[in-house]
């Protein structure tokens, strides 16, 4: 599992490295809806409580790319890469009534959870808000609010190959952005 997580990784590392474009996903094909995925990638991480606010978690990505990846749903099959300075400002200056903003997204987190001298893989639905990006440090950070029915052990404090596997938002549904 470790060798899959780390070959992931590395895809996405070489994926978003400066020789990807930077493309605003708006592209669409044949009038079917177009709904983008979202893939954002931490070599490490942490998922801690919020003291005060039972249920809700700061979500911390540490050293993530410059770009969150995306993708479409069949038939359009769109994919490309985004600033993620630019995603975060999109997801919090969007007035849509569907837009991430008004409609929190759902999220899978999937990473490793070291604890002591060993870890184990976790996955975790969450719902996503309140993004915040540092460019200069490369952290992100979100509230998650854990879906029922999860029963993984929280918090964690310390997670690595971390990735964020964000919900649909449909662009051609609402107009552009999320």
């Amino acid at each position: 599992m470790n060798r899959l997580l780390i070959g992931l990784f590395a895809l996405a590392t070489v994926l978003v490295s400066p020789f990807a474009q930077a493309k605003s996903p708006t592209t669409q094909s044949k009038n079917a809806p177009l709904n983008y995925m979202f893939v954002q990638t931490g070599q490490s991480g942490s998922l801690i409580p919020i003291t005060g606010k039972a249920g809700f978690y700061q979500l911390k990505l540490k050293n993530t790319g410059e770009y969150v990846h995306y993708f479409s749903d069949r038939p359009n099959r769109v994919t490309g890469v985004y600033p993620t300075a630019q995603f975060v400002n999109q997801w919090i200056s969007n007035n849509n009534p569907n837009g991430f903003n008004k409609v929190a997204p759902n999220a899978a987190l999937s990473a490793l959870n070291v604890h002591l001298l060993k870890s184990n893989q976790v996955n975790i639905i969450v719902q996503l808000s309140e993004p915040s990006y540092n460019p200069k440090t490369r952290t992100m950070t979100y509230i998650a609010q854990i879906l029922p029915g999860e029963n993984n052990v929280i918090p964690m404090k310390h997670l690595d190959q971390v990735a964020l596997f964000i919900d649909s938002y449909c662009a051609s549904c609402v107009g552009q952005g999320f």
